[in-house]
């Protein structure tokens, strides 16, 4: 950064020559390094029902995890947990070929993956993604160069981006300026988890993502990802809601790594005691201290913990509702567009206030809010609310995700319904609707398009946490 910006102050012939210069030199850096593995040129093909091994892992010296071969089934979902306090990404980037461990391989097909022939077909999605000053539009068609405009028209709605048809300056045509500055944080994260999945990445792995943190608005997403037959989805979580959702879950807990459905492993003590510790210690007391004892852990596993750099956008003028945030730590700037469209500072927020309200659901954001110092905040997602206001918050999880469509889509119908919720059948979908309608918490009108009725329901006291969680 300091070499470009030495290179701003000269006449454009002679940055054009130093630039050049500087990227022969870094070319050269890259091109002489050590490789990581030994080439190989054998192109990798599918043997079988495991897609992934790993093979006698170990992370750091002398603590080994795998003993010989773990098979990771092939297709579908699969959730990766780890104790409370342990770093999840080191190991998906093994997993996936983006760092060394320190002893053993994982193999792709019978392939190290960090080999190029077998590289190409995994697709890691990190937490920090680094975009272009390239358009929405074609970032995808990176990923898939003959997607379709009512392709990428459904995957931008599927995650959550549907609004990006209206970024200024072009909509999906607008260039995003460097690293993807038009967007918000979770804009990108959401971009990226997009381009992935487009492209045909036979093994998808997602490190801990803020937007894949609440289980109501990950499961369509994680259901996308896992659309393309026997491709694999790997996804770190903190949810129980998302490894119950996941067909196969991987736990590098104490000295092994434990692997099997969610059900089957609670039955392992170290396994539950990990998920228990996960509930002790995920949220931070002061957002809860009003709050009846016997009530907390309504709320506990929805309450979401995010930091944000000086600077970084939280969420954008336009963009939807689509959480309430919490400032816990830092400030965060409020502005809003004069009527000259010029932004202006309309105010700000510190510790125990909070901004992006969600009480109309999803509708366009009138203000950005930015962080003015490093921040970190919880946040509480437009589904979590809306559970809490219905009294569904400990309900039955396909209902939750029902009750998520309708808020997203655009006037959904009876009939549409069923294809919009991901992962479930329809007999089950069409059940879980007909119980909300029921019980008066989903709206029909004459024409058969659905809506969410704002009329409180208690149950389970979820909707006395909400209204505490507001006070505060």
């Amino acid at each position: 950064e300091a070499v470009v910006r030495g290179l701003e102050a000269l006449p454009p012939w002679l940055r054009d020559v130093r630039l050049a210069l500087t990227s022969k030199r870094r070319i050269e850096q890259i091109t002489s390094a050590t490789q990581r593995v030994s080439h190989d040129s054998r192109v990798a093909t599918h043997t079988g029902e495991a897609l992934l091994v790993i093979r006698d892992l170990a992370l750091v010296p002398g603590h080994s995890l795998v003993e010989g071969d773990l098979p990771v089934p092939r297709g579908g979902v699969v959730a990766v947990v780890v104790d409370l306090g342990v770093s999840i990404n080191g190991f998906l980037e093994v997993l996936s070929g983006d760092a060394n461990p320190d002893s053993g391989c994982v193999l792709l097909d019978g392939i190290d993956v960090r080999q190029p022939t077998v590289k190409r077909r995994i697709m890691l999605v990190t937490d920090d993604p680094h975009l272009m000053d390239a358009s929405v539009r074609d970032h995808l068609r990176a990923a898939d160069p003959h997607m379709r405009p009512a392709d990428v028209e459904r995957t931008l709605t599927v995650m959550g981006l549907g609004h990006l048809s209206r970024l200024a300056d072009g909509g999906l045509d607008a260039p995003l300026g460097s690293h993807g500055a038009a967007l918000s944080v979770h804009e990108r994260q959401r971009l990226m988890i997009a381009m992935a999945a487009c492209s045909s990445a036979d093994v998808i792995v997602l490190q801990d993502l803020p937007v894949l943190a609440d289980p109501d608005s990950a499961a369509p997403i994680l259901a996308e990802l896992a659309r393309k037959p026997d491709r694999t989805v790997i996804v770190a979580t903190k949810s129980a809601d998302i490894a119950a959702f996941a067909s196969h879950v991987i736990a590098p807990i104490g000295s092994r790594i434990l692997c099997g459905a969610h059900r089957d492993l609670l039955e392992r003590p170290e396994y539950k005691a990990a998920w228990e510790r996960q509930a002790a210690g995920g949220i931070d007391e002061r957002i809860l201290a009003e709050v009846p004892q016997s009530q907390r852990d309504v709320l506990r596993a929805r309450l979401i913990t995010e930091h944000f750099n000086a600077g970084e956008t939280l969420y954008r003028f336009g963009s939807p509702g689509d959480r309430i945030i919490f400032v816990m730590e830092g400030r965060v700037a409020i502005h809003a567009p004069d009527e000259f469209g010029v932004e202006q500072l309309i105010g700000d927020v510190g510790p125990g206030n909070f901004c992006g309200d969600v009480g109309q659901s999803h509708a366009p954001r009138a203000e950005t809010a930015r962080a003015v110092d490093d921040t970190m905040v919880r946040t509480l997602s437009v589904e979590a609310w809306s559970a809490g206001v219905l009294g569904l918050l400990d309900s039955d999880p396909v209902e939750r995700r029902v009750l998520t469509c309708v808020l997203r889509a655009d006037n959904p119908t009876i009939d549409t319904l069923p294809q919009l919720v991901l992962g479930q059948s329809h007999d089950e979908t069409v059940l879980a609707l007909s119980t909300l309608i029921e019980r008066g918490q989903v709206r029909v009108d004459d024409q058969g398009r659905l809506s969410i009725s704002a009329r409180r329901r208690s149950r389970a006291g979820a909707a006395a946490v909400l209204d505490r969680l507001v006070e505060l």
